[in-house]
């Protein structure tokens, strides 16, 4: 950039190359590299799901790269292109017009283009129109009222064409990705009606029985979150396994009697070896009837007595 500005000395002043120079502060931004260790400890105290989390990143780099890409287009365009303003920041008046080699898309959008009250030197009116192409350019909408004029603009154009497309596909991606994996259990159940679907379409099933295989399908929701839990909590140290099923658990526990006066140890021990099972409507429990055991959703009639979720 620099390069070709010096070769244009026609269009090259003091304050241009000031302006150049200024890049150089974009080194400071190195220090957010230290924010990722940040982050990472505040990941220990809070609980946002990793898809909000992704959300709330991508969010922030799609502003990030089109405040970059705005302020980098706009000082090409202020750069290569004639001075619209005095010293004192007033637009100048042009008598003999703009030649051709001190035309810039800044010179065109706001002397040549569309009627406009916007003031070319008003920093905050540049960065609108510069953040406007950005995002035109990051999310390939492109109105096209917008245009480089001249041989650099085109190839800054093209530099940012690539990075805001390849930005772009990453984060569309990354979207669909977080919203398919949003609810593992969900997809899971999808994928099981799925398959039974067309296990019973090639089997034949009779009608009425297919509603009850897929209410089952429905209702075991439940176990297989339960079932995804225990398999989280085998990935802890022992002690912490413990601890957490636990914490899982203590909705039955509590009404357990002789479990009050049990080191907490054994309780502990007990919980890791409970079992889940799930039955259907009106069926038999047969072997599972003897032993402890804690109903967790439906209702269960034992021994003359109906039983709640709750009930041990």
């Amino acid at each position: 950039l620099v390069l070709a500005l010096y070769q244009d000395s026609a269009s090259v002043g003091g304050i241009k190359m000031l302006r150049c120079l200024r890049l150089a502060r974009l080194l400071k931004l190195v220090r957010m590299l230290k924010t990722s260790r940040i982050i990472r400890r505040w990941q220990n105290y809070l609980a946002f799901s990793f898809a909000t989390q992704k959300l709330a990143t991508f969010s922030f780099l799609l502003l990030l790269s089109s405040h970059w890409m705005a302020c980098f287009w706009g000082l090409v365009g202020l750069t290569v292109g004639r001075e619209l303003c005095d010293d004192d920041n007033r637009p100048l008046v042009l008598d003999d017009g703009i030649s051709f080699a001190e035309s810039s898309w800044v010179t065109l959008l706001f002397m040549g283009g569309k009627p406009s009250p916007d003031n070319p030197c008003n920093p905050w009116h540049v960065y609108a129109a510069s953040l406007h192409w950005s995002v035109m350019t990051i999310t390939s909408i492109g109105y096209g009222d917008i245009v480089p004029m001249r041989n650099i603009e085109y190839m800054v154009c093209i530099a940012c064409m690539l990075i805001g497309g390849v930005l772009w596909a990453y984060i569309i991606g990354s979207l669909c990705g977080i919203i398919a994996n949003t609810n593992p259990v969900q997809a899971m159940y999808e994928t099981k009606t799925d398959l039974l679907n067309g296990m019973m379409q090639d089997a034949v099933v009779p009608a009425n029985e297919r509603v009850v295989y897929r209410e089952f399908l429905r209702e075991a929701r439940a176990q297989d979150k339960m079932l995804q839990f225990r398999g989280v909590a085998q990935a802890v140290s022992p002690l912490l396994k413990g601890q957490l099923l636990l914490h899982i658990s203590r909705q039955w526990t509590t009404k357990v009697w002789y479990l009050d006066k049990t080191p907490r140890k054994c309780v502990m021990e007990l919980v890791e070896q409970c079992r889940l099972h799930m039955f259907g409507r009106k069926e038999i429990l047969g072997d599972f009837a003897e032993g402890l055991g804690v109903v967790d959703r439906g209702t269960l009639a034992s021994s003359g007595q109906i039983l709640v979720p709750g009930s041990v």
